[in-house]
């Protein structure tokens, strides 16, 4: 039986939104996030006045996902300035070789044995979610 990966549901939403998502995963959710991960979201109301719906992750969903950013997190303080900076500027395009086997350790599970990590590839997953992310934050988009 193939098991469906935890995060799946996020990358149905594009790179800005997974960013977004995961610098707040217990925030509350545009419309545009909503329409598009349905079954992860959860109606939310402060009290008993009358207001606009709102909506966020499940809680078990925002909770997944803020263990993600912690583990990243980590990941993302031990890197010398420069491999931060370096990832940060090159997060679409590809990953610079010194630093492709630590972003491809970010895959849950960690990379298999013989992957080759002298092949370029862009950031992917999680892994890109966080470096925009981070950008984002570095810029206040």
């Amino acid at each position: 039986m193939t098991r469906t990966p935890p995060l799946a549901w996020l990358y149905q939403l594009d790179r800005s939104q997974q960013a977004a998502l995961l610098a707040k995963p217990h925030g509350y959710l545009p419309a545009s996030v909503v329409d598009r991960i349905a079954g992860h979201t959860t109606l939310t109301r402060r009290d008993e006045t009358p207001q606009q719906p709102r909506w966020q992750l499940r809680t078990a969903d925002a909770n997944l996902l803020e263990d993600e950013r912690l583990r990243l997190d980590a990941w993302w303080r031990a890197l010398p300035r420069a491999a931060r900076e370096e990832l940060v500027a090159t997060r679409h395009t590809a990953v610079p070789e010194r630093y492709r086997e630590s972003v491809l350790d970010l895959v849950p599970g960690g990379i298999s044995t013989g992957t080759d990590t002298k092949s370029p590839f862009t950031a992917s997953g999680i892994a890109a979610a966080y470096l925009e992310m981070v950008h984002r934050a570095q810029n206040d988009v």
